[in-house]
């Protein structure tokens, strides 16, 4: 598997990206000093449409040669070799749902994903996709819309909280204190994702189940309020971990806790009974793990040239070796360390679990396969999901292995295939970061390494764990 798979070293040499009449096309990163900032004659657009011939660059020779790298003497240029520095990240504030970033480079390693602490990162950089502004109207049709639910308590003044990928956060005033507003981006998305119906849907029919999820107090249809729909929750005051503990924490004595009651946050809702919560129509558990990488081979052949070796390699592997669902279960499909909110103080109680946008019924080994990819372990090349937890390398907390055992002893399931799973979810992660730096509407994804360094958590999963 490793053979054929080698070439994952060296994609990261090539990028695939729209250029200005939004036609993809291969370039070499042989010079990229835009990426570090430094001007460039033409920018970063002129660079992008760049163009040059694959047929010149194969196997072991791909990309740009390591000398053009470095100054004359021998000193690597600002901003290159982006494959050997130190993992990093940025912060996502208000510990609601955010893809994952990675943090300027003046920091050392950060972490989170949904998390909460306040980004640093220039909102500039931003892509416009995310770009969307309330105005009066908006804020009228809001303060409206509260006021039919009960809900208004004057202006409602919402503040973006977050600098997310993935959706639109909002914490507005209503009756009694605050709330939060979430609404997608604009388009165009993923079949399937920023589902706000869904989320909302979900999240409903947990209320009531033992599993520590926040309440929806309202939801709005496209054109009710906004061209898009959007739910409103309530808003739990706490912690969102991500590379540190919060102050009155301690790792040796408060991790293993931590470790478990996330672990146990996620078995209890896998025990929940869907069908009797209403959700029996909510998705196709059958043939779910075939269908669900056909679905992601899909987009991965969403492009003008044949998938890259390092991707479609690894797909290869893993419809050879599909295993039969172990169960049926509401999969959470995003579930993490920075996902969830926890008490303010010790010991720690997990409050809530966030970020539902992707939740659906199916296999839920690959949720447990899905918290590997996000669980760092010393020794490994962390994949950027386990950067946005650093804070689960501290000592104190189990590792990777007994996290599992937790699982195994709570529900019972047989985790002998969970290899699979870890790999599964692994190569989905870097499908879906290939096809973001593709797309090229995120600064975040134009670390063209990302994708790569999930490929390398694929084949270290599909050993075993």
């Amino acid at each position: 598997m490793a053979g054929r798979l080698h070439a994952r070293r060296f994609p990261h040499r090539q990028r695939l990206d729209l250029d200005g009449q939004g036609r993809m096309g291969r370039r070499r990163l042989c010079y990229p000093r835009w990426r570090a900032g430094a001007d460039r004659k033409g920018g970063a657009e002129s660079h992008l449409r760049r163009r040059h011939d694959p047929a010149q660059h194969r196997g072991r020779d791909q990309g740009y040669p390591r000398e053009r790298l470095r100054h004359a003497d021998g000193a690597l240029r600002p901003g290159q070799a982006a494959d050997r520095r130190a993992p990093r990240h940025d912060d996502h504030g208000g510990g609601l749902p955010c893809p994952h970033r990675r943090p300027r480079r003046r920091r050392a390693v950060r972490v989170p994903v949904a998390a909460i602490l306040s980004r640093r990162h220039d909102r500039a950089e931003q892509d416009d996709a995310m770009s969307w502004e309330w105005d009066a109207a908006t804020l009228s049709a809001l303060e409206t819309f509260l006021e039919g639910k009960g809900l208004r308590d004057g202006a409602p003044e919402p503040r973006r909280i977050g600098d997310g990928h993935s959706n639109l956060t909002y914490l507005i005033r209503i009756r009694g204190g605050h709330a939060v507003l979430r609404r997608p981006p604009p388009p165009p998305l993923p079949k399937g994702a920023n589902d706000m119906r869904r989320e909302a849907r979900v999240l409903q029919a947990l209320a009531g189940q033992d599993v520590p999820a926040p309440r929806v107090l309202a939801v709005a249809e496209a054109g009710e309020v906004l061209d898009v729909p959007f739910y409103v929750m309530e808003h739990v005051p706490g912690h969102v971990i991500t590379d540190t503990l919060p102050t009155g924490f301690e790792a040796a004595r408060d991790g293993r806790a931590l470790a478990f009651a996330l672990v146990d946050g996620l078995a209890k809702l896998h025990a929940v009974d869907w069908r009797a919560c209403g959700l029996g129509d909510f998705g196709q558990p059958e043939d779910f793990n075939a269908r669900h990488l056909k679905r992601l081979e899909t987009l991965m052949n969403l492009r003008d040239a044949a998938a890259p070796s390092w991707l479609a390699g690894m797909a290869t592997h893993l419809k050879a070796r599909v295993p039969k669902e172990s169960g049926a279960a509401i999969l959470h499909n995003d579930y993490r360390l920075g996902n969830v909110i926890w008490s303010e103080a010790p010991p720690p109680r997990l409050l809530a679990i966030l970020d539902w946008e992707l939740a659906t019924i199916g296999d839920p080994l690959l949720d447990l396969g899905y918290m590997a990819c996000c669980y760092p372990a010393e020794g490994e090349e962390p994949t950027p999901t386990q950067e946005l937890s650093a804070a689960l390398l501290a000592p104190g907390f189990p590792g990777r292995a007994e996290i599992f055992a937790r699982y195994a002893e709570v529900t019972g399931r047989d985790l002998s295939d969970l290899g699979w799973y870890a790999a599964m979810a692994a190569w989905k992660l870097a499908v879906l970061y290939d096809y973001q730096h593709r797309l090229g509407r995120d600064a975040y994804y134009r670390d063209a390494t990302q994708a790569p360094r999930f490929i390398a958590a694929a084949e270290r999963f599909a050993g075993g764990l």
